[in-house]
């Protein structure tokens, strides 16, 4: 998931200073994660953190488009939508592997929580056809209240047929009745071989309390 992490003024020894990084996006999350124990001290860690993955608000293109699950994961936390939500989807990022045989079905199996006090009925969008990627998803299903459900979700591959390397999208499930809400569900799998980047990001700025001496970080 994505949290405020640039350009974010905190404390330092002797006053404040814009900063950025990992070390300003995790304490937004874990104070996060203390805003939905609070609205609900009965739900388990998982619970709270399968909320604030399945709400939260993947990032689109200036053209419209998602941008790949590997830029932003589930994509920007959303406190309020969190803690009312009336869906939990654990294990929603779907990790298929690598696939290497000439044609390879794999199935992952994601657990749909209704946390309501009424029946919820949930279905899948169509995915636009690929050549040699197959899905087979559930047809209409039901959640019954304050229950859980495990969905399989199946991928099939003819790897001739799928260019080699990484392949990364999006499946979009709907809630039919309550909010009628509609939640992404990444997902990514290897054809065979893929090259992947030596650096991720680079980052480079002025040293704390210095006024000549930089400071470089290589992810």
């Amino acid at each position: 998931i994505l949290a405020p992490g640039t350009n974010i003024i905190s404390t330092v020894p002797g006053g404040y200073q814009a900063l950025q990084g990992t070390s300003m996006a995790a304490p937004h999350v874990a104070g996060v994660m203390a805003l939905m124990k609070e609205a609900h001290p009965d739900w388990s860690i998982e619970q709270l953190y399968g909320a604030i993955e399945t709400t939260a608000s993947p990032l689109v293109s200036e053209e419209g488009k998602l941008l790949e699950p590997i830029i932003q994961g589930m994509g920007i936390i959303q406190p309020q939508k969190a803690i009312d939500t009336e869906t939990i989807i654990h294990d929603a990022q779907l990790a298929f592997g690598k696939i290497e045989d000439y044609n390879e079905t794999k199935t992952l199996e994601v657990e749909i929580e209704n946390t309501t006090n009424q029946d919820q009925t949930y279905s899948f969008d169509i995915p636009n056809k690929q050549r040699g990627v197959t899905w087979n998803l559930p047809q209409s299903f039901t959640v019954k209240k304050q229950e859980t459900k495990n969905i399989p979700i199946e991928l099939s591959i003819t790897t001739p047929q799928v260019d080699k390397g990484l392949h990364q999208g999006w499946l979009t499930l709907n809630k039919e009745n309550g909010d009628h809400a509609s939640y992404q569900l990444p997902y990514l799998f290897i054809n065979q071989a893929t090259d992947n980047p030596i650096a991720m990001g680079f980052e480079f700025s002025l040293k704390t309390f210095s006024e000549d001496s930089f400071a470089y970080n290589i992810y």
